[in-house]
């Protein structure tokens, strides 16, 4: 089989933190030759021993700013390469492939930019170059069946190349279940929302439920993430909340985890997802789930293994919340989650996106 070119943007900022999960888990995980193309410095590091090159120093710096087909004409024309010829080109976010591609793979991590344009800041752009790139890729892969779906009701002449293939787990399930805590406040106990909390990630339900009549009167809601910007702080106020809301501001991997382990239960309100990486994270350490009852998280979180809630309803959200951490419905869901991440390990994920490799690069006589 011919060598594999992944698109490494998501290691080049600071909020494509799934995305670069993703990449690097499956090139740990992979005995396929790779490269990974970045597109500017690393603001992560790259697993040890991959192969690295800088897109910036072989190609034009503009990625987006004609069709696909026009690009790579411009490129053969005005610039060499130092990139396998052949290569597949695997676009992991939409990146537009180096001249030399003989073949294109697009994963797709969510239809967020076409379900819920209000909340992209740059829906219509992002849809644009998608499209171009969508067209010509040899195979898709969805990373749910809920995504696939998703994708396949706005552009079914794409269905036949689509390949359902779930990311791993195990990256978390590998972490050892210490003693080591992470706690607001050592004296009560506490639910977590990890991430972005703009847009479609919904924390203004989550607030909203803080303040519900039906929230856990010794319960406090811990925030993974950026510090409170002062309009969330006002909205806090508002509620009255601010004393029974904290932020324990970026965590790493090792501290997320000793976060998730001392939390009551997580809680994931999103409108929309691709996947919902943070459900099994917290499965995987033992945390009691109380996510939306969307159908990525039916798919990903598994049957009777967390709490649901129709994700705008606070109320709904903060009686979820008081069930899971009742004593008997908690221990249920420790255990039933800890069964279900079993389903998901990035071996898996890797086996099965080489097959799709495999079979591009067959295809594509590229052998």
């Amino acid at each position: 089989m011919t060598s594999v070119l992944l698109d490494g943007i998501a290691f080049t900022n600071s909020y494509q933190r799934g995305i670069a999960r993703y990449v690097a888990e499956l090139l740990k995980a992979t005995t396929t030759p790779c490269t990974l193309v970045l597109d500017g410095p690393a603001a992560l590091e790259p697993p040890p021993g991959t192969r690295t090159l800088s897109r910036r120093e072989h190609f034009p710096t503009s990625r987006y700013n004609y069709p696909l087909r026009a690009w790579r004409k411009a490129c053969r024309r005005l610039l060499p390469t130092a990139l396998p010829d052949p290569a597949i080109w695997h676009a992991t976010y939409f990146s537009s492939p180096p001249a030399s591609a003989a073949a294109t793979i697009v994963t797709v991590h969510d239809l967020i930019a076409e379900a819920l344009p209000d909340f992209h800041g740059n829906a219509g752009w992002e849809i644009t170059r998608r499209k171009s790139l969508i067209k010509d890729a040899a195979a898709i892969i969805a990373v749910s069946q809920a995504t696939a779906d998703a994708f396949m009701h706005v552009y079914p002449e794409c269905a036949p190349r689509v390949r359902v293939i779930h990311h791993g787990a195990d990256h978390f399930v590998a972490r050892d279940h210490g003693s080591d805590r992470v706690s607001p406040d050592s004296t009560r106990p506490f639910a977590l929302f990890v991430g972005n909390r703009g847009g479609y990630k919904n924390w203004l339900t989550a607030i909203d439920a803080v303040a519900s009549l039906h929230w856990p009167s010794d319960l406090t809601l811990a925030f993974v993430g950026r510090p409170f910007s002062e309009p969330e702080l006002l909205a806090l106020r508002y509620r009255g909340i601010q004393d029974r809301v904290t932020n324990l501001g970026p965590l790493n991997d090792e501290r997320l985890s000793a976060a998730y382990r001392s939390a009551a239960v997580f809680v994931f309100p999103s409108m929309i997802e691709g996947f919902g990486f943070p459900i099994l994270e917290a499965q995987a350490q033992g945390t009691p789930v109380a996510a939306s009852d969307i159908p990525v998280f039916r798919e990903i979180g598994g049957d009777d293994a967390f709490e649901r809630f129709a994700c705008l309803d606070a109320d709904r959200m903060a009686l979820a919340v008081a069930r899971a951490t009742t004593a008997n419905r908690s221990d249920q869901l420790r255990a039933a989650g800890l069964e279900n991440v079993k389903r998901f390990t990035w071996a898996e994920c890797a086996r099965k996106t080489e097959t799709v490799w495999r079979d591009v690069s067959e295809s594509n006589s590229l052998r």
